[in-house]
């Protein structure tokens, strides 16, 4: 690989060590999008891996548990460009517990251009729950209902929740499938995880908390960022054209909503700007 900075460009033989020596560098990487994942392999710490679209981001995901089986990885999801998705706060609450989980985490954590840009929450309360909790169903229900989570049918999305008889499914977004809370008299018999296509129940849950979705705390997902965290840019030509086409159709939508306008993409990379970054692309600038 060749990696340039300042016109002087250096011989180096990883990612990983790029980072180490300089705090901006742009890379020369003539492989394709299988070769990301390994670019990767040594680097240190906390970061950010940026992908142009989410076409890339599901072959970045497929390839690193393919190299890297033993090692997470974390995403961070679009708000997709939807009347309904653009201020839902469950939506919003999902994003931030990935965000929080990744922090606890480090290691690796791969998102779009749209996902950087877009607002996420952090939960402001909750309510913890266990098999053998005193508590009655209809007292969990009236919470669920202030929380802001909304009656359904079946519950298949985030932000969802339905009672039948003494079980209530619920869809807190921090998970990655639904609760399934059976109650007997005053008290919760099981908790479950269950499949939202077959509505059966998996395995089952310890002690957890249920997240509230009402008064979430907005953050931008830079200010998420680990001061240690590193920030690893590809293809940014395809990054650029991709924050530009998702915020031109989000402003127009958001101002129905009344909703912030999202940012251009050079105020995002601005804001990365404190962080060790590296772009990495397949033809340098002006070649």
């Amino acid at each position: 690989m060749i990696a340039a900075e300042d016109e002087q460009p250096i011989k180096t033989g990883t990612i990983g060590e790029i980072l180490q020596q300089r705090t901006s560098a742009t890379v020369h990487l003539p492989a394709g999008t299988s070769s990301w994942c390994w670019a990767l392999r040594d680097v240190q710490g906390p970061h950010l891996a940026v992908v142009p679209d989410q076409q890339r981001l599901s072959e970045f995901v497929s390839d690193w548990k393919v190299l890297f089986p033993e090692r997470q990885l974390h995403v961070l999801s679009e708000i997709p460009l939807t009347q309904e998705h653009i201020s839902n706060e469950a939506t919003r609450i999902e994003r931030g517990s990935s965000a929080e989980k990744w922090r606890s985490a480090a290691g690796c954590i791969v998102a779009t251009p749209p996902a950087v840009m877009t607002p996420l929450a952090l939960p402001s309360a909750g309510i913890d729950i266990r098999a053998g909790l005193p508590l009655e169903r209809d007292r969990f229900l009236e919470w669920a209902d202030r929380s802001g989570y909304r009656r359904s049918d079946l519950v298949w999305q985030e932000g969802q929740f339905v009672s039948r008889g003494s079980i209530v499914d619920i869809f807190d977004p921090s998970y990655r499938s639904p609760l399934r809370i059976e109650f007997f008299d005053d008290h919760i018999e099981s908790i479950h995880l269950f499949d939202p296509e077959s509505q059966r129940s998996r395995s089952p849950v310890g002690p957890t908390r249920v997240l509230s979705l009402a008064g979430g705390i907005v953050k931008r997902f830079d200010e998420m960022l680990p001061q240690a965290a590193s920030v690893v840019l590809f293809e940014p030509r395809g990054l650029a054209r991709s924050a530009e086409a998702y915020r031109w159709i989000w402003n127009r939508m958001a101002a129905d909503e009344v909703l912030d306008p999202l940012p251009r993409w050079e105020e995002v990379l601005e804001r990365f700007s404190g962080h060790r970054n590296c772009s990495i692309a397949r033809s340098l600038e002006g070649s």
